[in-house]
C-alpha cells in the first residue's frame, strides 16, 4: 500500500533532481539523464505520446509532473502544456519553468476535484508513474475526477515500482478502474513502451 506522505517527496527522494547523475546507469527516473546521442525518458516519451495524439495547439496538464521536464518537452512538440505536483522541492529547483507559470504545486486531487473558469476542461490530460502512489480504493474516484477534467487522457506506469511505495498492478487492473473508453495505458522502459492498453 503506497504510504509517502507529501512532505517525503523531498530533495532526499527525487535524488539529484535536477541535476541528474545519482542513478547507477546515470540517471533517475525524475532527472534528464541525457545519453550521448543527446536522447533522454522525457523526450522519448513526449514523442511517443505525440504520436498518440495531436499535441500541436492543445491544452494539455501532466499531474505528478515533478520537476516539469515532460513539460517541457510537451511544449516543445506544440502543446500548450503545465504541469502539477505537490512537491514544494521541484517546483523550487526549476524557477525558470515555474515563474512562467508552467509549472506550480498542488495537490492533484484539489486540482482535479475544481471545476469553472478557474479549472479549464484539458483536451489530454497525461501522467507519468503518478497513479500508482495512491492507495487502489482511491483509484475508481480519481478516474472519474480525470473523465470530467479531459478529452483524452495517457497514463504511464513504472516497469519496477517499489510495492511498499506504490500499487503494482497489471495494465488490465488499470483498464477496469472507470477511465473513459480509449484512455491509453502504457508501461514505460527508459525509453520506450514496452506494453500498451486502452481503456474499454
Amino acid at each position: 500500500m503506497p504510504s509517502l506522505k507529501r512532505e517525503e517527496y523531498n530533495a532526499a527522494y527525487f535524488g539529484d533532481c535536477p541535476a541528474g547523475g545519482n542513478h547507477p546507469a546515470g540517471y533517475s527516473q525524475y532527472d534528464r539523464g541525457t545519453r550521448s546521442d543527446g536522447s533522454d525518458q522525457f523526450s522519448k516519451l513526449a514523442d511517443f505520446i505525440h504520436s498518440r495524439f495531436d499535441l500541436n495547439n492543445k491544452l494539455v496538464a501532466e499531474l505528478g509532473c515533478a520537476c516539469g521536464y515532460l513539460v517541457a518537452d510537451l511544449r516543445r512538440l506544440g502543446a500548450f502544456a503545465s504541469g502539477i505536483d505537490w512537491s514544494k522541492h521541484c517546483i523550487e529547483v526549476r524557477p525558470d519553468v515555474s515563474a512562467v507559470g508552467h509549472i506550480h504545486e498542488e495537490d492533484a486531487r484539489d486540482y482535479l476535484a475544481r471545476e469553472g473558469d478557474e479549472s479549464p476542461f484539458v483536451d489530454l490530460l497525461v501522467s507519468r508513474f503518478f497513479l500508482e502512489t495512491f492507495d487502489s480504493q482511491d483509484i475508481p474516484r480519481l478516474a472519474r475526477r480525470m473523465n470530467r477534467k479531459a478529452k483524452k487522457q495517457i497514463h504511464i506506469f513504472s516497469l519496477n515500482p517499489n510495492p511498499e511505495w506504490y500499487l503494482n498492478y497489471s495494465l488490465d487492473w488499470w483498464a477496469a478502474q472507470g477511465f473513459s473508453p480509449g484512455t491509453i495505458l502504457g508501461l514505460w522502459g527508459w525509453d520506450r513502451i514496452l506494453e500498451e492498453v486502452e481503456a474499454v
